[in-house]
């Protein structure tokens, strides 16, 4: 079974996106962010406004104190966002994700699957799948927690993607089921 698709740079940003939305890691990471990010603006304004006699420059710190926290802990998922996107950028303008668009091959065998562009082939074995998630418009095929083989629904162009797709989580659940058996 063998499907043949084009992958392009914004798929790749699809999957960051989902990526960053739905990694339990990444999910962690913001937590701490935030709430350390805000316990540090309370030490801030806290600490300066200590240093200033009583008056309006000491009053002024201390509301800052309430409200800057509050502040961060509510725009942290966002500044996450924001930086990732600049980081994304960065890395897209410096061409290193050139070997992963295109056109694309995906054929399944006993084995595992195997894909095929003009910049690599790979075989994955089945057991080498860690999950495998569907949108409505990607399929995500997690080798790892955090990579995986993007294959954009809307831009298969030959083969039976929806034939392929529910081969491809019988052989991976099977792979698992034995797998746990051993």
């Amino acid at each position: 079974m063998l499907i043949r698709f084009e992958r392009t740079v914004e798929d790749i940003m699809v999957f960051k996106d989902y990526h960053l939305m739905n990694s339990t890691l990444v999910k962690r990471f913001v937590f701490l962010y935030r709430w350390l990010g805000a316990l540090i603006c309370l030490a801030f304004f806290l600490f300066f406004g200590s240093l200033f006699p009583s008056g309006a420059p000491r009053l002024f710190m201390y509301a800052m104190a309430l409200i800057a926290p509050s502040l961060f802990a509510a725009y942290a998922y966002r500044i996450t966002q924001w930086q990732t996107r600049c980081s994304k950028s960065k890395v897209m303008a410096d061409g290193d994700y050139v070997k992963f668009v295109g056109q694309q091959q995906l054929e399944l065998t006993d084995t595992g699957f195997q894909t095929h562009s003009d910049y690599f082939q790979a075989k994955i074995a089945w057991e080498a799948i860690d999950h495998i998630v569907s949108t409505s418009d990607h399929t995500f095929i997690y080798l790892d927690p955090n990579n995986a083989y993007i294959i954009p629904h809307d831009k298969v162009f030959e083969g039976d993607f929806r034939a392929l797709l529910a081969e491809l989580h019988r052989r991976h659940l099977s792979a698992h089921r034995l797998q746990l058996a051993h």
